[in-house]
């Protein structure tokens, strides 16, 4: 039991640890906060189209020098997000990789096929294989049903779009949030553009939501099932720097929910001071009462989290506080972090004050967290009660003579105290 909960601790901190992304530019983005849905997409918009775009192809300068930068790995394999091919760039970094092409995932043809900005927009190209580059066509993204094609990576076939059956692609699933958060950031730099032919299928003529239902729930749910990781932070990183602009549903993974999901209704805050949080605490705070040396009663603690793109969240308690799953687990199986699933019909977990030598108040905190999203802190406090009839028998026991230290519950310890707190020694209260 006890190798199983470090286990768990140790994935919950290396989870954790991979979920931080870099500094965004405090400057960038001036002008979203306060704003929610359709103007909230706008105003991303006018933020992220202002842009300088590489030509478009080989060469010094364009595309494929761009790729050199922001897909390279491995020292000089090219990153394929449509297939597990092994590709790798030319001697000069410029030229196209043998067997590539560029790709662009939201298909040029949805908009005429014009060479403007979104033609040569490096978050929506990226290099792909050549045969499932032709297979995937010019067809939406989504869940296909009846597959034709499959290299093991992408599968092109049919499903359903909306209440109807339409051509589709599907990414693998390691992919498939990455290819959600560049549809999104598509729809709102570019929702000024004509869509025609098989852009259709998922696409709207509007500033909001432009995405179909169908479309932005899905991608909705690819974006919370695939969280942002390290490889599309640096990718993000890469681009802004040739570019000079950004993702923002790279930055802000639950940027989709205040656009097009569950937190439309509220106000985006870039500092993620937003009006609601994802967990619901149940109790908001707590407070323990124990008598010196032994552990406090355990109190369990709810928690419903709402929809989310990530639905772990991480529990620590600080010292002198304790959590585990079970009430009446062995005191080696308390510990000050776990790692639960979330649920919206609730999770739980017990909190307790673990045994403290002195006597006196406590105060310490629970803090839940979930990737890309605010922390909830819930404040504990704990009193560790006196007996004063005891206390006065423990004096007058001990004599000025005796030099060894204890507690106010009479416990005698083996050296001295390790904790601050009241104790007794040579027969008065000392306040360490």
């Amino acid at each position: 039991m006890r190798y199983y909960r470090n286990i768990l601790t140790l994935v919950a901190f290396l989870y954790s640890f991979c979920c931080v992304w870099g500094g965004v530019p405090p400057e960038y983005y001036t002008g979203v906060d306060g704003k929610k849905k359709a103007e909230l997409k706008a105003a991303f918009r006018t933020i992220i189209r202002r842009a300088t775009m590489l030509d478009y192809g080989s060469g010094e300068r364009r595309t494929w020098s761009g790729f050199y930068q922001t897909d390279r790995f491995n020292g000089n394999q090219v990153r394929d997000r449509y297939s597990y091919g092994v590709f790798y760039f030319p001697k000069d970094h410029v030229s196209a990789a043998s067997g590539m092409n560029i790709e662009h995932s939201f298909p040029k043809s949805w908009w005429g096929g014009d060479k403007n900005q979104a033609y040569k927009d490096l978050f929506n190209l990226m290099p792909c294989e050549v045969s499932i580059n032709t297979a995937k066509n010019n067809y939406a993204m989504g869940v296909v049903t009846n597959v034709k094609t499959n290299n093991g990576c992408t599968k092109v076939g049919t499903g359903k779009a909306g209440n109807k059956t339409a051509n589709l692609w599907e990414p693998a699933d390691e992919w498939k949030g990455d290819f959600a958060r560049s549809y999104f950031y598509m729809v709102t730099a570019y929702s000024n553009l004509v869509w025609t032919g098989e852009g259709l299928t998922m696409l709207e003529k509007n500033d909001w939501p432009t995405l179909q239902r169908w479309a932005y729930e899905l991608f909705l749910t690819w974006n919370r099932q695939d969280p942002v990781d390290d490889i599309e932070r640096q990718r993000n990183e890469a681009v802004y720097g040739i570019q000079g602009n950004r993702n923002p549903f790279v930055d802000f993974p639950n940027l989709p929910e205040y656009i097009w999901g569950d937190s439309v209704d509220y106000a985006f805050d870039v500092n993620g001071a937003t009006e609601k949080s994802v967990f619901e605490v149940t109790p908001e705070s707590a407070d323990f009462a124990a008598d010196p040396c032994q552990p406090s009663e355990p109190v369990l603690v709810t928690v419903v989290m709402k929809d989310t793109k990530s639905n772990l969240f991480t529990i620590v308690a600080s010292e002198p506080f304790v959590i585990c799953d079970d009430p009446d687990a062995d005191e080696e199986d308390w510990s000050q972090r776990m790692m639960l699933s979330g649920s919206k019909t609730g999770s739980f977990f017990y909190v307790r004050l673990s045994a403290q030598e002195a006597y006196g108040d406590y105060t310490g905190t629970l803090t839940l967290s979930t990737t890309g999203l605010n922390d909830l802190v819930v404040p504990l406090t704990a009193h560790v009660r006196q007996d004063e009839d005891g206390l006065q028998d423990l004096l007058a026991s001990k004599g000025k003579a005796d030099d060894a230290w204890y507690t106010l519950s009479g416990t005698r310890l083996s050296g001295e105290p390790k904790y601050r707190g009241i104790y007794v020694r040579r027969g008065r209260k000392v306040i360490r």
